[in-house]
């Protein structure tokens, strides 16, 4: 099924009258698609990716990934979809100073409870850091920490990847780098990914388009 938006509203109250983003957004995305979410700043890109993933709950509307109603999950059943079905990039790498690239990769796998060194060695190869699996974030180059995220996103082996203006932080041959690697993993590994970015290059990336706003 992949991924499936139906009818989606999220209200936020305002002073002056609620602000309404999503007046009823449908659309669907096949399993091991790409799309890029667009539009002006305060159309609500990030709050779309943050519905997705459950960590906020839309006003009215239904939000299915594979055969779960994402949007009907709360509390450690959020937690525990979000853990072991949906990978995050976000503009800042956000990666843990004290650790290492293999155990900022682990992460999540430590989080779940789970053994996961020789997958996180495994991903920072395909990524192209197995010679860098025991730097610190401080020790690498921008481009590099954001291929450790992509690395730690996908260490679970998640249904869908989100990807907040992944390249916002990156000059343009580092951004190239990414968007070549995240095209590969979709295209190569079939991994379903959303992308919100003010990027032209990084839209013409992916094989969908939703303008927001």
């Amino acid at each position: 099924m992949g991924l499936r938006v139906k009818e989606l509203r999220k209200v936020f109250p305002h002073g002056d009258g609620d602000v309404a983003l999503f007046g009823g957004l449908s659309f669907e995305l096949a399993s091991g698609g790409s799309l890029a979410l667009t539009g002006p700043s305060g159309s609500g890109k990030t709050t779309l990716l943050r519905l997705l993933a459950a960590l906020e709950s839309p006003t009215a509307g239904e939000i299915w990934i594979n055969d779960v109603r994402v949007d009907q999950l709360g509390g450690e059943a959020a937690r525990d979809f979000r853990l072991r079905n949906i990978g995050f990039v976000y503009q800042e790498h956000r990666l843990l100073p004290q650790l290492t690239a293999l155990e900022n990769v682990a992460v999540p796998g430590v989080a779940a409870g789970e053994e996961c060194t020789e997958r996180s060695r495994r991903l920072l190869e395909l990524v192209g850091l197995d010679g860098k699996a025991n730097h610190f974030p401080e020790q690498l180059s921008g481009g590099e920490r954001q291929r450790v995220a992509v690395a730690r996103a996908l260490v679970m082996c998640p249904a869908l990847v989100l990807a907040d203006e992944p390249t916002g932080q990156l000059d343009a041959g580092r951004a190239t780098v990414l968007l070549e690697l995240l095209r590969e993993l979709n295209q190569e590994q079939h991994v379903t990914i959303v992308m919100a970015t003010h990027s032209l290059r990084a839209r013409g990336y992916m094989r969908e388009q939703i303008e927001l706003g």
